[in-house]
């Protein structure tokens, strides 16, 4: 081919290959220097940095408007359909969708000395993924010692996320579609707090609905729990008051193991507290246990409860007079 390699369908992105697209990169055998004009906003079409250099030199490709027409064509298939963004846990759920004239935006054109290609645009996805951060990282805070505090309890992890939508845009323009990516995962939880309240403390952390145990400064254990939903669990400093294997709730008529109270509801005139999920019996004398469905989200009446095997452990790590921390 006179000094010249035709290279197919090849295309990457931030120098790492992800899928192939229609289309032709002219590489010269002897030329090292970049063309940088393919190298914009992050995405190189290349199978190796040699790319012809007389892009500098000869006139520049031309595309006709029948060629123009077909790549507006293709964006709009490449953006179809929606592309929900769906963050989910049992007390939580939010949707972000990337409408089709916003997935459109992120795909681009460049011109080579002989090709019209359909290029990704990482910069504008970093850009998107940033604003979503900000609607899921939160702050927690907290009161100890009448002073209050503030910190980070909750950050969407963005280069992680950043990947799979490059990927999941690359794959439509191979004819691969997803209308849905949950990106739970993609979000990191941590405790308010740093382990500095106590030597040994708990802390609730009611927007999670989580339980961490702190022990010179280390997490010594995190579980799943519910707080209430309708009572309140009640924010601040509160106390380990006592412990007891079962004990019997008259107002909801039911058993609660490994009970240990930590508050007074004066409005209910009852006490609150951790433990197991509850129990009655019925009518022949078996044990009747709230859904395991209820871990995970508001559902007490201002008690924490915990999953079976959970609570016990808790229970027999937790001494009496310990500081219970809860909070949003």
């Amino acid at each position: 081919m006179n000094n010249q390699t035709a290279l197919w369908g090849l295309l990457y992105v931030n120098g790492m290959l992800l899928a192939g697209i229609a289309g032709v990169v002219v590489v010269g055998v002897n030329q090292t220097q970049p063309n940088s004009s393919i190298h914009k906003n992050g995405t190189v079409l290349s199978s190796t940095d040699n790319v012809v250099q007389t892009a500098y030199t000869l006139a520049p490709y031309i595309p006709s408007g029948k060629e123009y027409e077909a790549i507006t064509e293709n964006i709009s298939t490449y953006s179809r359909p929606a592309l929900n963004l769906l963050y989910k846990t049992p007390h939580e759920q939010k949707s972000f969708v990337f409408e089709p004239e916003v997935i459109a935006s992120f795909y681009t054109t460049e011109v080579t000395t002989h090709e019209l290609y359909v290029v990704l645009d990482t910069d504008i996805i970093k850009q998107h993924v940033a604003n979503i951060a900000q609607e899921f990282n939160r702050n927690s805070t907290y009161e100890y010692a009448s002073k209050e505090y503030s910190s980070v309890d909750r950050v969407l992890n963005e280069e992680p996320l950043v990947q799979t939508l490059i990927s999941e845009f690359v794959a439509r323009m191979n004819g691969t579609v997803k209308a849905e990516i949950v990106i739970t995962e993609y979000i990191d939880e941590s405790p308010a707090t740093k382990g500095d309240i106590s030597d040994m403390y708990l802390e609730v952390d009611k927007s999670q609905q989580k339980l961490y145990l702190w022990e010179n400064k280390k997490i010594a254990g995190t579980y799943v729990i519910s707080t209430g939903l309708s009572g309140p669990t009640p924010n601040g400093t509160h106390h380990i008051i006592n412990h007891a294997s079962n004990a019997w709730s008259p107002i909801a008529n039911v058993w609660t193991p490994y009970w240990m109270a930590f508050a007074f509801n004066s409005d209910a005139h009852a006490w609150l507290g951790f433990h197991e999920l509850p129990y009655w019996d019925g009518a022949n004398g078996e044990k009747i246990r709230r859904s395991f469905d209820t871990l995970g989200k508001p559902a007490t009446g201002g008690c924490i409860q915990l999953d079976i095997g959970d609570a016990k452990k808790v229970f027999d790590w937790a001494k009496d007079s310990m500081i219970v921390l809860i909070h949003d």
